[in-house]
């Protein structure tokens, strides 16, 4: 059933999220940052499937559907951004720390 697999994937990425909070895996290198983006990354995946299955489950009116739909790639594109812009800050950085070194 379609609808118990989303619900799988949704209580999985937000177990994943949890225990992600709780351990923070990465090294302390630039304020965290690889924490923080993976938190991030792990959010939009939670909220990406529990978005999904809400509408799987309650069958809401198209309006709603829609609605939530757009919101649901409005965050993800807000994370693709953030991480397109956390990728170019570090190319940045690691550009200019070898400019100094030279």
């Amino acid at each position: 059933d379609m609808r118990a697999k989303l619900v799988l994937h949704t209580v999985v990425a937000g177990g994943f999220l949890m225990a992600h909070a709780r351990c923070m895996p990465f090294v302390k290198e630039y304020a965290g940052l690889a924490n923080r983006m993976e938190t991030e990354a792990l959010q939009a995946r939670l909220v990406t499937f529990a978005s999904l299955t809400l509408v799987c489950i309650v069958d809401p009116p198209l309006a709603v559907s829609g609605l939530i739909a757009v919101l649901v790639v409005l965050y993800n594109a807000k994370f693709l951004i953030h991480m397109a812009l956390q990728w170019l800050s570090q190319l940045a950085l690691g550009l200019a720390e070898k400019r100094n070194k030279k």
